[in-house]
């Protein structure tokens, strides 16, 4: 009966170990690799994906540096990247919005790309030797893209984390 009690106890105590490292690993354990997968998806080799510095934030935000590789098969370099583990949208650095980018984000280029080029113009009216930047529109939205990117690091990445 002593033994019955024993092995009831020892199983009992595993179990309980069990549930508390399950409750205090939950994040990295389950929500983490789904996080991660949604950013690896939008990679060239998802398989490839390697991730560092990661975290969440909020219930919505994974943030993070990711690295991946290109389409010659070589690692680019860790990029930090920005996923939203509901609206699913993912954000890489020099990238952009990863997809489809929403109207609002479209609205957001635009705004830098016209604030980048009323400050050009102000320059230019304050002195006429001002030469205006050799750059392509392509160039322009690559740069608002980068910026857009740093703002929303700043506003959701750079709060504190849940993890």
């Amino acid at each position: 009966m002593k033994r019955v009690a024993y092995i009831a106890a020892v199983a009992m105590l595993a179990t309980l170990a069990a549930g508390i490292a399950a409750y205090a690993n939950y994040d990295e354990w389950f929500i983490l690799p789904k996080a991660r997968k949604l950013v690896a998806d939008k990679l060239n080799d998802p398989l490839s994906a390697q991730f560092r510095n990661d975290r969440l934030i909020a219930e919505n935000w994974h943030c993070g540096e990711v690295n991946g590789k290109n389409a010659m098969g070589g690692y680019v370099g860790f990029r930090r990247f920005i996923s939203g583990r509901i609206n699913k949208e993912v954000y890489l650095e020099r990238t952009g919005m990863v997809g489809e980018e929403t109207t609002a984000e479209v609205l957001l280029l635009a705004d830098k790309v016209i604030a980048r080029m009323k400050a050009q113009n102000e320059m230019k009216a304050r002195d006429p030797d001002f030469k205006y930047p050799n750059e392509s529109d392509a160039d322009r939205y690559d740069r608002a893209r980068g910026e857009v990117f740093e703002d929303h690091w700043k506003a959701i990445c750079e709060a504190k984390s849940i993890s």
